[in-house]
């Protein structure tokens, strides 16, 4: 009887969902799919219609597929059908993840290369922009720089200083399949990045104990802050 009346509830929610305007199903779609792939895969076993609106491009260009390995699908003809419409619409995900390639793969980084990363934070993907916004401030361009941090600023203010070290996580893995597969990695133009400011470095606290990571920086400039970030993300790709 308990069982009976939960499946009632269940099928009331859905039959109730199913009255919102198809744009807004498709919108709220996204947003499942940019959190979990397998949540929006549950979600289209749902019932028929949502099945069907879990098809449209939109959905494509926005979900998940961090922490899918490219090549445990290869052999699957749906894995890989699944991979090119995702190409095809734009997919947030995998144009940081190839851009990360295009760019940090490359014998000489140029910014010609910076495509798909900027594309990639330019349709808001997080990782994405603090990717390009140290690329763009390692630049020694002012008006770069300048974009940059204002790129990065834009992240910080939205998210916690544990998100930003979740960015520099997942950006490491990458880096670390990059290194992998090439048996190298090209981080010449940040080693030989120009200061961003002349402010010496201090710390709101002083512990020997803490990691660089766990370090906060008081901020004299707008580069303070970035400039430790930057040092931890060449720590990150010469490691």
């Amino acid at each position: 009887m308990a069982l009976s009346k939960t499946l009632k509830r269940k099928r009331s929610s859905v039959s109730k969902f199913l009255t919102l305007p198809n744009n807004l199903i498709t919108d709220i779609l996204g947003r499942v799919a940019s959190h979990s792939l397998k949540d929006l895969l549950n979600v289209k076993q749902t019932c028929k219609f949502l099945h069907e609106a879990a098809e449209d491009d939109y959905i494509f260009e926005n979900v998940s597929i961090h922490g899918i390995l490219k090549y445990q699908w290869s052999e699957r003809k749906e894995a890989r059908s699944f991979f090119e419409r995702c190409r095809r619409c734009g997919n947030r995900d995998l144009l940081f993840r190839e851009g990360m390639f295009d760019y940090f793969g490359c014998q000489k980084p140029e910014f010609s290369r910076l495509e798909k990363l900027k594309t990639a934070a330019e349709k808001d993907h997080a990782n994405a922009i603090y990717v390009y916004g140290i690329i763009l401030l390692c630049s020694g361009e002012d008006n770069l720089k300048k974009q940059g941090s204002e790129l990065l600023h834009s992240v910080k203010r939205l998210r916690p200083n544990e998100e930003i070290r979740r960015f520099r996580e997942r950006t490491e893995s990458i880096i670390a399949t990059i290194k992998w597969e090439n048996n190298w990695i090209n981080y010449d133009g940040f080693i030989r990045r120009p200061k961003l400011c002349g402010h010496e470095r201090v710390y709101k606290y002083i512990d020997m104990w803490l990691e660089d990571e766990e370090k906060e920086v008081i901020k004299i400039c707008d580069y303070c802050e970035w400039s430790h970030e930057i040092d931890l993300f060449i720590k990150m790709l010469c490691g």
